[in-house]
């Protein structure tokens, strides 16, 4: 499992959340989550998102924003590479026996 942190910043063509804000805001972005492979072609992800919107106060308001979210998800994957990740696998459990 490792956390992610992203910043960036943005620019918008009005006042955002609310009029008196700035144009101007930063986003930081925390996610922590993991990836299980079941089997080849397939996986399942779960974590969690954090985000805050703020101007730092380079605006007379700074209302920022905040937000957590869980996720689940589910992948599937095709192609060669999958296909080889399979025979690869078939062919280490045959020399395991």
């Amino acid at each position: 499992m490792d956390p992610i942190v992203i910043t960036t910043q943005e620019v918008a063509k009005a006042q955002i959340p609310v009029q008196g804000a700035s144009q101007f805001n930063y986003n930081i972005a925390i996610n922590f989550g993991a990836q299980f492979f079941p089997r080849p072609g397939r996986s399942f992800s779960v974590g969690w998102k954090y985000d805050h919107l703020s101007n730092h106060y380079e605006a007379h308001l700074n209302p920022g924003l905040d937000s957590g979210v869980f996720y689940v998800g589910f992948s599937m994957f095709r192609g060669k590479e999958v296909e080889r990740r399979r025979v690869s696998r078939e062919k280490h459990l045959q020399n395991g026996k």
